[in-house]
């Protein structure tokens, strides 16, 4: 079974000084963004005028958070719902850069891959 999360964010994360919004579903009063280790609140804001999302169908609001620019690791709440946790860092893309280049690595065919740089 599917679970429908009502907030949606970028779950490999957001560069510092990039644009950082997550996507609601429902209206909402306010949204707050929370620290995954304390779960105080770190920044407020408000949602965005309704939104007719024509790939989904939807109509969306969304919580933009951009000036927020803490390094650390975070979640969006907003009511009684919670965004899946998301990291604000220099580089969020790295290692997810690193696994897809491993992985063409890897995908080669026909030709032997050394341990050296392979692994075991």
């Amino acid at each position: 079974m599917r679970i429908k999360r009502q907030i949606t964010v970028n779950q490999i994360g957001y560069p510092i000084d990039s644009q950082k919004m997550a996507v609601c579903s429902k209206k909402y009063d306010h949204f707050e963004v929370l620290d995954q280790k304390t779960k105080e609140t770190v920044y407020q804001g408000n949602l965005s005028e309704a939104i007719d999302d024509q790939d989904s169908g939807e109509i969306v609001y969304l919580a933009d958070f951009s000036k927020f620019t803490k390094v650390g690791e975070y979640q969006i709440k907003a009511g009684n719902d919670n965004s899946s946790p998301f990291v604000i860092s220099e580089n969020p893309y790295a290692k997810a850069r690193q696994g897809i280049l491993k992985a063409f690595y890897y995908y080669r065919c026909g030709i032997e891959l050394p341990e050296k740089y392979a692994g075991k």
